[in-house]
């Protein structure tokens, strides 16, 4: 991921280095890296800016209402949370892709944890619904249901949230991530 960063850097290509930073953050937050995962996505985001589609820059600053809430921090993650969803809200419908999904589903963490949990629901359902169609939507999918299933055992719904990282275990284990795989059992023990 950082030597497509760098080749991007090299092309000036924007999009590809706000989706470099993307998934470069991706790669630390699975690793348990919060704060280089931070740093990645407020680097995309800067790099967003520049973008003419704002969904790039809503998906980061989603993300990072994702980093906040793990921390524990509701304020700044409702905040961010609220920006991202204002700017898809603004945002055309071309292009939304796998970006609406990333904001739906966080958005469905910050309602799970404020205890709204037919919002939750339903915005859970409509990122994956939306994951469906991207080339990607596997990984997407089982992204979802790992952050969904740890925030909803946070929220003491350690049921839900069991089942939703044994949906993710699988799905990793069918795309042959098997440190993905590892973690998600590690929480799951942990549950």
């Amino acid at each position: 991921m950082s030597r497509y960063l760098a080749l991007s850097e090299a092309e000036d290509d924007l999009a590809d280095q706000a989706r470099g930073h993307f998934f470069l953050a991706m790669i630390y937050e699975q690793n348990a890296e919060p704060c280089m995962a931070a740093a990645q996505v407020e680097m995309g985001r800067d790099v967003a800016e520049g973008l003419i589609s704002p969904w790039s820059h809503a998906r980061l600053t989603s993300f990072l209402a994702h980093l906040w809430l793990k921390r524990g921090e509701l304020k700044e993650a409702r905040a961010f949370q609220e920006e991202a969803m204002r700017k898809a809200g603004e945002a055309p419908g071309e292009g939304a892709g796998p970006c609406l999904g990333m904001i739906l589903l966080v958005d469905a963490e910050v309602k799970a944890i404020i205890s709204d949990q037919e919002g939750g629901e339903r915005s859970f359902r409509w990122s994956r619904e939306t994951f469906l169609n991207s080339p990607w939507g596997e990984f997407y999918q089982a992204v979802a249901c790992c952050w969904y299933g740890e925030t909803l055992i946070e929220a003491g719904r350690a049921a839900e949230g069991g089942e939703r990282l044994e949906e993710s275990a699988a799905l990793f284990r069918k795309l042959g991530n098997g440190r993905q795989v590892e973690r998600v059992e590690r929480l799951l023990a942990g549950k």
